[in-house]
């Protein structure tokens, strides 16, 4: 499990999740802006990216599409989750623990009932 790094979540806590993939900051420079997967990447010491490997590929992916077709105040919900310290505990416990197709088929039911209909 990647440690929590406390001093970069607290510099990213009061900037909004913005939709699509950002530049990597300057070395030692909190990012101006970054999507929900870059945060995750960032606050758990990752290098920048928006494909996280402490979590399930099948999640980020997920939250990637969510995050960039919601409106401000679900990127803002989904910040708050994402960043929840036991949460980001919750997202490291699912990098290759070999329950891919299981969430794969979860997230195209949810595609199917919730997504599609709205």
């Amino acid at each position: 499990m990647s440690p929590l790094l406390l001093d970069r979540l607290e510099a990213v806590k009061d900037i909004p999740l913005s939709v699509g993939s950002h530049n990597r900051p300057p070395d030692d420079c909190a990012p101006g802006e970054f999507c929900d997967r870059e945060a995750f990447a960032y606050v758990t010491g990752q290098d920048w990216t928006d494909h996280p490997e402490n979590c399930s590929p099948v999640i980020s992916a997920f939250l990637r599409r969510f995050q960039d077709s919601t409106d401000q105040a679900g990127r803002d919900a989904l910040k708050a989750w994402t960043l929840d310290p036991a949460n980001i505990a919750r997202q490291e416990a699912t990098a290759n623990d070999g329950h891919d197709q299981e969430r794969g088929f979860m997230a195209c039911d949810w595609a199917c009932r919730v997504a599609l209909p709205l």
